[in-house]
């Protein structure tokens, strides 16, 4: 069984270093799903010819955004550290809210998940989209790259909170870690948020939140998808923050989901929940709904009134006097098994279990909209 990389330390260059960018504004949200931009398109499927040896051809893509910006120089077969340096500035310079930036097509995409590269060290972080169908091992499958921005600040607060409680959690065969390197899943290459590995080195369980880069749906492709590309990988989870809902920061429709292997293999739903401060808008409703299926729709949970009471109420742990608090619950035997029949790293059975107090992480995101409404009237 292939081992994951564990995150490492990222070496120091010799160049002078870049300065980072902290993501976009806080306060800043969205309902609609993010889309890849219609001036930076390109087709997305995979050759099945081995890809080419010859030097990568470099090709200047159509840009439609201000006119005295440079045009953005596009990679074919190949991409470097150059190119995306390159892209990262012109991105820098368009409109917080453009959509993501062509760097590169036709790239081998095995090579590109064995490369770890990913964009931070030029303020922006790479996503890939590849031809779903195509299996992400086999050296014929092409990807085109795209620069995003960074992470924002209500992100990196969700995602902190999960760790933490994973960590505080933390078993004798299982080791969680922040996603450093892409991965491959459901037509789509990301850095994962959260990875839980089992101590001889597989993934056992991936967590992801998403607020800006991805739509609800790609990020359930992501989710399913990571099962079928990593025969480790026994559960994942995936958290969308939907935008504020009539300009209020404070009112947000959010949805938890838990994957599973099934008996043969295959991905199935565990758990569904509003978990937002704010019921789901119609749009999401038909999102999720097209998405997950409408049984599976009808039997979710919701949690909404009970998160705007806490929320409102600033309680750091769950106190509403009716309802349950919105967790995740996941098996640690379901973890270290890789089937029934074969326990990983001889670890004894146990009924332990690792949970994500889903109510927790909405209060991060509930607090760093509370810190960009008091910046904002600061500066009134």
């Amino acid at each position: 069984m292939a081992r994951w990389k564990r995150p490492q330390k990222r070496p120091e260059k010799k160049k002078q270093k870049k300065k980072r960018s902290n993501g976009p504004d806080p306060k800043e949200s969205t309902e609609s799903d993010t889309t890849v931009s219609s001036t930076a398109s390109t087709s997305f499927t995979a050759s099945s010819a081995a890809p080419s040896t010859a030097s990568p051809m470099l090709k200047t893509t159509n840009t439609t955004f201000d006119a005295h910006e440079p045009p953005v120089v596009v990679m074919d077969g190949a991409i470097t550290s150059e190119a995306v340096e390159a892209a990262a500035r012109v991105f820098h310079a368009m409109a917080k809210d453009c959509p993501p930036l062509l760097v590169a097509k036709n790239v081998p995409l095995a090579k590109l998940l064995a490369d770890g590269m990913d964009g931070r060290d030029f303020g922006v972080r790479l996503v890939g989209k590849y031809d779903p169908c195509c299996n992400p091992h086999d050296p014929s499958t092409l990807v085109s790259i795209y620069v995003v921005r960074s992470l924002s600040f209500k992100h990196q607060a969700a995602v902190t909170k999960i760790v933490s409680q994973l960590d505080g959690q933390q078993t004798g065969h299982l080791e969680t870690h922040l996603g450093a390197n892409l991965i491959a899943g459901g037509g789509h290459a990301h850095v994962p948020d959260v990875v839980v590995l089992s101590d001889d080195g597989t993934v056992r369980m991936i967590v992801e939140f998403e607020y800006k880069h991805r739509s609800f749906r790609v990020l359930v492709d992501c989710c399913c998808g990571y099962l079928a590309t990593y025969p480790s990988l026994r559960t994942t989870v995936a958290i969308k923050l939907f935008g504020a809902q009539g300009g209020d920061p404070f009112r947000f429709g959010a949805i938890a989901l838990q994957y599973k292997r099934d008996a043969d293999g295959q991905p199935h739903l565990m758990y569904a929940a509003s978990i937002g401060t704010a019921p789901l808008t119609l749009i999401a409703q038909r999102h999720i709904r097209c998405k997950i299926g409408d049984e599976a729709f009808a039997a979710m949970g919701h949690f909404e009134d009970g998160v705007a009471n806490e929320t409102a109420l600033q309680h750091a742990t769950w106190a509403h006097p009716t309802m349950d608090c919105p967790q995740l619950s996941i098996e640690v035997s379901d973890l270290e098994y890789s089937d029934v029949h074969d326990l990983l790293a001889g670890a004894p059975p146990t009924n332990e279990r690792l949970v994500i107090d889903l109510y927790k992480v909405i209060l991060a995101c509930y607090r760093i909209s509370d810190e960009g409404q008091r910046r904002h009237r600061g500066r009134g």
